[in-house]
C-alpha cells in the first residue's frame, strides 16, 4: 500500500510537468528527446528454493521519451521489456518429472531525472519514479499447463552517465533498480537492469540574440570584452583572463574608480560546444572572474553584479572557430560609458 501511494505521488508531480512541456517551444536549454536502450536484466529472487534449474539472467530492451525543462532536470516516460526469468521444479503430481516455468515481465515507466555536469560533455545523473508492470507466468506440469499474471506499480531508482557525442546525439550508461516486481500469482522479485542507450535531442539552436524589448528609456549599450585581432578573451573550456582581456578592462577600471557612484553589470557568455548545463556554469564563472579583476583593481565589490547566459545568446554563428571565439565573451553594462575595442 505504501509503495502504491509513493508511486501515485511521483506520477502526480511528473505528469503535469510533461503535459505543460508539449505546449511550449523548445530551445537549446529546454527540449524533447527520444532514445532506445538494451541491456542485461537480473531477477534477484527469480527462482524458488526447491528449483532444479534456475536462470535469473535475461536480455532486455526499451524505448523512452523525455523533456528537459531545466538545464539539470528532465522528466522521462517509456516502455521497458525485461525479458524472461526461467526455472524448473519437480512436478507437483510426480516429483520425478521436471516442470519448466518462465515469467515474462514488461511495463511502462515514468521518472524524474536530475543531472550534474562533470565535464563539457560528460554528466552524471540520478533518477526516481514508478513502473507500472505486467508479469506473465507460464508452466508445464506433468498433465496440465499453468498460466497466471499480475499487474501493479513498483518504485524505481537509477543512476548513470550521459556522454554528449554532438549537440543532438547522446549515449548513456545506466543502472536501474525496480522494487519487488511480481505478485501472489507470479512471485515477486527485485529487478536489476544495466543498459546502454542512444538518445536523440530535438534542439533548436538560436543563432542570433533575442529581439530587444522597447523600454521607456533606452538601455545602455554593453561594452563587449571579447576577441580582437585573433586574441581571445577566453580559451575554450576556460574562464581565466588572458593578458589581452586585462588590457581591455583597464579603461573600465579607470572610469569606475573616477565615478564611485556608478554600478556595473557583467554578463558572461560561451560558445555552443559542450553540454548546455556545463556552459551555463562556465559563463557564470567567466563573469565572476572579470568581477574579481575589477575588485582587485580597486572597484568596490558592492557596485558589481554578475550573471551568466551560457550559450543562449551568441552574437555570431558558432559554426567557425572565429565565431566561437567572438561568442566567448563578457558584456559590461555601465550607464553613459563607451570604449573602443
Amino acid at each position: 500500500m505504501k509503495r502504491i501511494s509513493l508511486c501515485s505521488l511521483i506520477l502526480s508531480i511528473a505528469l503535469p510537468l510533461y503535459s505543460h512541456a508539449e505546449s511550449i517551444e523548445t530551445s537549446e536549454n529546454d527540449f524533447f528527446y527520444i532514445g532506445g536502450k538494451v541491456g542485461w536484466t537480473y531477477f534477484g529472487n527469480g527462482c524458488e528454493s526447491h528449483n532444479v534449474e534456475c536462470d535469473r539472467d535475461a536480455l532486455g530492451a526499451g524505448a523512452y521519451l523525455g523533456y528537459q525543462f531545466l538545464p539539470w532536470l528532465a522528466v522521462e516516460g517509456g516502455y521497458d521489456y525485461f525479458g524472461r526469468a526461467k526455472a524448473a521444479y519437480p512436478a507437483l503430481e510426480n516429483s520425478n518429472v521436471v516442470a519448466p516455468y518462465e515469467s515474462k515481465v514488461h511495463g511502462a515507466e515514468i521518472s524524474l531525472k536530475a543531472s550534474y555536469p562533470i565535464t563539457s560533455k560528460l554528466s552524471v545523473f540520478g533518477k526516481g519514479g514508478s513502473l507500472y508492470w505486467h508479469a506473465d507466468k507460464t508452466g508445464r506440469e506433468a498433465s496440465y499447463s499453468v498460466n497466471s499474471d499480475d499487474k501493479d506499480f513498483s518504485l524505481t531508482l537509477g543512476t548513470g552517465l550521459d556522454y554528449e557525442v554532438s549537440s543532438n546525439l547522446t549515449t548513456r550508461l545506466e543502472y536501474q533498480w525496480f522494487d519487488n516486481v511480481g505478485g501472489q500469482n507470479t512471485g515477486g522479485s527485485d529487478i536489476h537492469w544495466l543498459t546502454v542507450s542512444l538518445q536523440y535531442q530535438f534542439k533548436k539552436p538560436s543563432l542570433s540574440p533575442s529581439p530587444s524589448v522597447v523600454e521607456p528609456e533606452p538601455s545602455p549599450e554593453p561594452i563587449i570584452i571579447s576577441d580582437v585581432e585573433g586574441k581571445a578573451l577566453f580559451q575554450f573550456n576556460d574562464f581565466s583572463l588572458t593578458e589581452h582581456a586585462k588590457a581591455q578592462l583597464e579603461p573600465i577600471v579607470s572610469h569606475l574608480k573616477a565615478n564611485p557612484s556608478v554600478d556595473v553589470k557583467l554578463i558572461g557568455h560561451t560558445d555552443s560546444k559542450g553540454a548546455s548545463a556545463y556552459n551555463q556554469t562556465l559563463s557564470e564563472l567567466r563573469a565572476k572572474q572579470v568581477a574579481k579583476y575589477l575588485a582587485d583593481s580597486g572597484v568596490d565589490e558592492e557596485r558589481i553584479s554578475t550573471t551568466g547566459q551560457g550559450e543562449s545568446n551568441p552574437i555570431v554563428s558558432n559554426e567557425t572557430e572565429f565565431g566561437r571565439e567572438k561568442n566567448r565573451r563578457v558584456e559590461v553594462f555601465i550607464p553613459s560609458f563607451t570604449t573602443n575595442n
